[in-house]
Order: structure tokens, then C-alpha cells, then sequence
């Protein structure tokens, strides 16, 4: 399912390299909240094919002068698919969604982006990303961004209870770290559906990684709002690389679309599976 929308609608705070007079927005302070959107069953009671095997949508979104855009939506279950999206640019935003489905294709809407008012940095500054001169990390508006890191691999899991990862990251907080690394996906030091995988609603994968489990990340979903609203970055890991013979290659990139469809827009930072011996 792609979904196209009128207005320009990069990422928040977003530099466009391939437009010199959008380098930075006019407003650099704007922020618009992330939007979540379910494209569901129509009222003739038709349903979705779920992603079998391989779960894409996709949401472009064009100006007559601005380029078009494509942002993924992702499956979550039931014959459901959401999208979500964020943006610095306030107003209204027009959408089509381009998709297979007849029932769908074309179908149109809008949201309305309105400016972020508080003191989150990651909303009043925006995206993180490299500075000009390559040595530091700042903000989209320039401000610089300090990457102050604390590891936690197995932060997902339900081995830290929901209201003891709220803790943690409040006492993160105050101690000034302003990242968190994190794994949503293959975890480094278990074998395959370890039950210490599982958080709340079971596993993040059904048997043989066949897909995702969207009640997984449903919970995850809560664990990642609750560093942002404490001010911290999650640099989410997709998965440790010793397991990539056993997921295979395709379904590895499909986990991985799959993380960037839902995660795009809180504008978090990531890294590709990450190495390690098991000896």
C-alpha cells in the first residue's frame, strides 16, 4: 500500500540535500506530532490479505514542487495496516493511498500537523543526525546533540517490567543520558525463541521468523514513548548477526522494513545487526 500525499511531508525537522532552498526548514523549532493512521476493513466488510509473505506498504506524498515521498505503513494484524507520520511543516496534508488492493487504491484523506509546544528536545529541535564538519552529532537545527549511550540489549523483553523500564528511564534522565541502545529483533546471547525473547504478548516473530508479531511490538511501541517522553533517543538494533543463517537474508530485510515502517517517524536512529562470536 503506498499513500500519497498533496503536501510536502519530510520528517520533522528534515534537511533535503537535494533542494538547496530547503536545507532547513523556515522554522527549524516546529515540530509536528507523530500522526498514527489504520487503513482497515471498508464497511462492505472486506478485509486485507495479511502479509503473507512479505508485509509492504508504502505512502508517497508530492507537491507540485516539491518532490513525492514514500512512507511504508505496516501491518498490525487483523486485516489492519497503519501508518504513521511526522513533520515539520504545519498544516494540512493530503494523502492517497496507492495500493494492489481494489478496495482501496486511490483512496484519499488528510491530517492536520500542528506545531509541537513543550520542552522535548527531540520535538522542539528535531531529528539527530551528523554536522557539517563530521566530528559531532547535532540536532536539525543545529543545536548539538551530546551522545551519552546506555546499553539495553534486552530492553523489549519483558525481563524488565514495564513500570521498572519507566523507572529506569526517568533515573536515566537525570543522570543526563540522552541515548539508549536497543534491540528489536534477534537478541545477542539466546538461541532462537529463547522464552526470554517474549515481553508481554508473546514473542516478536511466530515460528520461523514467518512474520512479526504486531502485539510485540504493540508493547515495544510503550517501552519507546516512554524514552522519548524522558528525553532519550532509542538506537534501536535490528537483531545480533550469528542468527542471520537461521532468519535467511529476505526475511531479515523484511524485519527490517518492517522496523523502519513503524519507528520512521519518532526518528530514531539505527544500526544494522550487529556482530558477535558465540564462542
Amino acid at each position: 500500500m503506498d499513500l500519497s500525499l498533496a503536501n510536502w511531508v519530510g520528517r520533522p525537522n528534515e534537511r533535503n540535500t537535494s533542494h538547496p532552498d530547503r536545507a532547513r526548514p523556515a522554522n527549524p523549532n516546529r515540530k509536528g506530532r507523530i500522526k498514527h493512521r489504520r487503513r482497515s476493513n471498508p464497511q462492505d466488510g472486506h478485509r486485507l490479505r495479511e502479509p503473507v509473505p512479505r508485509p509492504k506498504r508504502r505512502r508517497p506524498r508530492h507537491r507540485p514542487e516539491r518532490p513525492q515521498r514514500r512512507v511504508p505503513a505496516y501491518w498490525d494484524g487483523n486485516g489492519i495496516w497503519r501508518f504513521r507520520y511526522s513533520s515539520a511543516v504545519t498544516g494540512t496534508h493530503k494523502f492517497t493511498i496507492d495500493t494492489a488492493d481494489p478496495q482501496l487504491k486511490q483512496t484519499t484523506g488528510a491530517i492536520e500537523i500542528s506545531a509541537y509546544i513543550g520542552d522535548n528536545p527531540l520535538y522542539k529541535h528535531g531529528a539527530i543526525e551528523v554536522a557539517g564538519d563530521r566530528h559531532h552529532f547535532e540536532y536539525a537545527d543545529g543545536v548539538p546533540f551530546f551522545w551519552l549511550g546506555d546499553t539495553w540489549w534486552k530492553g523489549l523483553a519483558k525481563r524488565i517490567p514495564l513500570e521498572g523500564f519507566k523507572q529506569l528511564a526517568e533515573d536515566r534522565k537525570a543522570k543526563g543520558f540522552t541515548v539508549a541502545q536497543i534491540v528489536a529483533g534477534p537478541y545477542p546471547d539466546e538461541p532462537a525463541f529463547d522464552p526470554r525473547w517474549a515481553n508481554e504478548a508473546g514473542m516478536p516473530y511466530e515460528p520461523d521468523y514467518r512474520q512479526v508479531n504486531p502485539a510485540y511490538f504493540d508493547q515495544a511501541d510503550i517501552r519507546m514513548r516512554a524514552l522519548i517522553d524522558n528525553h532519550i533517543v532509542p538506537a534501536i538494533v535490528g537483531g545480533w548477526g550469528w542468527h542471520m543463517p537461521a532468519v535467511g537474508v529476505e526475511k531479515f530485510i523484511r524485519h527490517w522494513r518492517y522496523l523502519i515502517a513503524r519507528y520512521a517517524a519518532y526518528q530514531t536512529p539505527a544500526s544494522p545487526p550487529a556482530s558477535q562470536s558465540k564462542e
